[in-house]
């Protein structure tokens, strides 16, 4: 029964989209009238805007001190190599902090370092620290960051 009111909801509504022209028809042919007045709708006339003043300003360059707090927050370990190491990495390889905690972020620098200081090549390092899921583009970046703020500030033991 619903469908059937709804066929003829429907039937009702398609019946008032018909056309409002006159209809005649002459033999088999069906001529519709169409007023001459019905054209393709106006286009809209271009008209340019003005182009809004630009105030040019100088932007006031940063203290060291603005720079050191826009870095991102650092653990405080206690080895200042491990922390800025751990700085560069969630700057320049930010992907492979993304998911590690601090502590295995750190452990890659430290992993890094200990290749290098028993004198395997950086490539080679690099190839370990992939092991631990790090792409090896990633691991040849964590393994220059790990020479660059970690290596040479371990403690030797």
């Amino acid at each position: 029964m619903r469908r059937v009111v709804v066929a003829l909801g429907l039937i009702t509504a398609l019946a008032g989209c018909s056309s409002p022209e006159p209809e005649t028809e002459t033999g088999r042919t069906t001529v519709v009238a169409v007023p001459s007045e019905q054209a393709a709708p106006p286009v809209p006339q271009v008209t340019e805007t003005p182009s809004p003043s630009v105030r040019e300003t100088t932007r006031p360059s940063r203290s060291p001190q603005a720079k050191r707090a826009a870095e991102p927050p650092v653990a405080a370990g206690g080895n200042a190599g491990l922390d800025r190491f751990l700085a560069a990495v969630r700057t320049q390889v930010p992907t492979v902090a993304l998911d590690r905690r601090e502590e295995e972020v750190e452990e890659l620098g430290e992993t890094a370092c200990d290749g290098l200081s028993a004198g395997r090549s950086k490539t080679t390092v690099a190839r370990e620290l992939s092991e631990h899921g790090v792409t090896s583009a990633d691991a040849r970046k964590l393994v220059s960051l790990a020479g660059d703020t970690v290596c040479g500030t371990r403690p030797k033991v």
